[in-house]
């Protein structure tokens, strides 16, 4: 993920949110991970330090205490530099925008690439299900049977597997509406492609006579793709970002 606050950003920004509305630095550390759909969020250690800077400038001031956090509010000087400095303030704007746009495209697309390795996998596993079923005994048709049971089961959770990702993506649309029209449309296509996938992975079993070892298979492959399509949200692709508990440094952080 490319840089997000530069020289003197993180400060603007700060200004920003607290013209909205009077904020203590957790509530602004939870809206900025929320905005960057959790693969960004500032160090307490670098927003704190930032507050208390503001403080001694007399541009914010402290206006309530909520479980022995600190509310700041902007002063009429704090109002006076953002108005001053309401250019650089939009093209900050934009350039945040612009960067929550490509992390939700990243994501996309790596989910995109899953769900293509997935369906792969399911029509080799179907393929060698119908082999299997050509050379099928008496002792191995009561084996179906007892498949058949099993793919009901897989189907319950692959059912649950797709009610998690949808409600990953259903909060990444909601924390990215604000940013730009054009996530909506990138979790809807996201959506889509998980709802043909969970289609494919139903006929298939559904139509096809699973020996138990052979079934055995598929499930850890739709297992794996879990785990892969869940890693890949919870990380943000890309892997750029950073802990937010890095110690800070004098200068504003780079993106994490």
């Amino acid at each position: 993920m490319s840089k997000l606050f530069g020289h003197g950003d993180l400060r603007l920004w700060l200004l920003k949110l607290l013209n909205e509305r009077p904020r203590h630095g957790y509530d602004i550390i939870a809206g900025l991970e929320e905005q960057f759909l959790g693969v960004y969020a500032p160090s307490p250690g670098t927003v704190y330090p930032r507050l208390a800077a503001l403080e001694q400038e007399g541009l914010i001031e402290v206006v309530d205490e909520e479980e022995g956090r600190k509310v700041y509010a902007l002063t009429a000087a704090g109002r006076e530099e953002l108005h001053d400095r309401a250019d650089e303030l939009n093209e900050l704007g934009e350039r945040l925008t612009r960067s929550a746009r490509d992390i939700a495209r990243e994501i996309r697309d790596d989910v995109k690439q899953s769900v293509r390795d997935i369906r792969q996998q399911i029509k080799e596993a179907a393929r060698d299900v119908r082999r299997d079923e050509r050379l099928a005994t008496r002792a191995g048709r009561e084996a179906e049977r007892t498949a058949r049971e099993e793919a009901r089961r897989l189907r319950e959770e692959t059912r649950r597997a797709t009610q998690e990702a949808r409600q990953r993506y259903r909060a990444a649309r909601d924390a990215a509406r604000d940013v730009t029209g054009d996530l909506r449309s990138v979790l809807r296509s996201l959506q889509a492609d998980l709802d043909g996938f969970v289609a494919d992975v139903i006929d298939a079993a559904r139509h096809r006579a699973l020996d138990s070892a052979r079934l055995d298979d598929l499930k850890d492959a739709i297992r794996d793709a879990r785990e892969t399509i869940i890693e890949a949200v919870e990380r943000g692709v890309s892997g750029d970002a950073k802990p937010t508990n890095d110690k800070p440094k004098d200068d504003p952080p780079k993106d994490e």
